[in-house]
């Protein structure tokens, strides 16, 4: 869904739409697996018409776009809880989930459930298909973003000193 700036209004075709028709166009659009349309909101400066079409959009979109809702067992979310805290930097490994995975009941097959729920969900990251960091989990994806960011700087900063030397 995208929301136009209302200083572009006159390059916008659409026309002001009531909460039925924004209903009906999020349901067809979910029908038909469209992943867009365009209303003229002004999300930056709402004023009261662009808080309620955001608003019936955002029901909209809950009551029609959202039908695959899973209840998960207790376990597993007590089991994401438990590696979030365990995970010391972020970072907690394989084996180490799975001790706290067999505290609850879960065995290892059920600990791959787990983790591959949590990654869909994005949640964690866990590259189960590259042998060298199957073993690693990561609970907190800042990490990543860290690391990134420290070898980024590292190499900024030997270039600049290669260039000053």
């Amino acid at each position: 869904v995208v929301g136009t700036h209302r200083d572009k209004e006159n390059e916008c075709s659409e026309k002001k739409k009531d909460k039925d028709i924004i209903i009906k166009q999020v349901a067809c659009l979910v029908k038909k697996n469209q992943d867009e349309s365009i209303w003229d909101v002004n999300g930056k400066e709402p004023n009261s018409y662009d808080q309620e079409v955001a608003n019936e959009l955002r029901r909209a979109i809950v009551d029609h776009c959202i039908e695959d809702t899973r209840l998960l067992p207790i376990k597993w979310f007590v089991l994401e809880m438990q590696i979030t805290s365990s995970a010391e930097k972020g970072v907690l490994s394989l084996s180490s989930c799975l001790v706290l995975a067999q505290r609850l009941g879960i065995d290892e097959l059920g600990l791959e459930s787990v983790l591959l729920h949590m990654v869909k969900c994005n949640l964690f990251l866990w590259y189960h298909k590259v042998p060298i960091l199957r073993d690693v989990v990561i609970s907190d994806p800042q990490v990543i973003l860290k690391v990134i960011t420290d070898l980024v700087e590292c190499k900024h900063n030997l270039a600049a000193l290669g260039a000053a030397g």
